[in-house]
């Protein structure tokens, strides 16, 4: 049995670096606001940065 996928959509902002056009960070604003997270804005903030690089805890 195949499950059902929701599709949501969100309002996303983007910057991008000034230096290498990489994306720096991303902010969306989600319609329902339970479906991915239990709050409706969700921050991503990227590091491209070798050096801060750790493993995952498991």
């Amino acid at each position: 049995m195949l499950s059902q996928i929701s599709r949501q959509r969100a309002n996303m902002d983007l910057w991008d670096s000034d230096k290498d056009g990489r994306i720096v960070k991303t902010l969306r604003r989600y319609d329902d606001p339970i479906w991915e997270f239990s709050f409706p804005v969700a921050l991503e903030v990227f590091n491209y940065d070798p050096a801060s690089a750790v493993t995952p805890r498991d």
